[in-house]
């Protein structure tokens, strides 16, 4: 998931790198909600929203983005996941 979403940064000209701290939470948030790699794309799109919507209408020079746990926690805010019924 991390692959795509740097690839269609890259074709508005933007690096997309995520921290491992930063992988490490978004990780562990999936796994809270036990829903597999459906609950790890909702965290993504989630996480990843703003910057899609700011990126290929911005005239900054810094084509660089950086994902930093901080930022993760700040998208997420205090989000309560259910996890999936066994």
């Amino acid at each position: 998931i991390v692959q795509q979403y740097t690839n269609m940064l890259a074709l508005d000209g933007f690096s997309l790198e995520f921290e491992d701290d930063a992988l490490g939470e978004i990780a562990r948030h999936a796994m809270s909600m036990g829903t597999g790699a459906g609950g790890l794309r909702s965290i993504m799109e989630t996480v990843m929203r703003d910057i899609f919507f700011e990126s290929p209408s911005s005239t900054s020079r810094k084509r660089r983005i950086v994902i930093t746990a901080k930022y993760f926690q700040e998208r997420l805010g205090n989000r309560v996941y259910l996890k999936k019924a066994d």
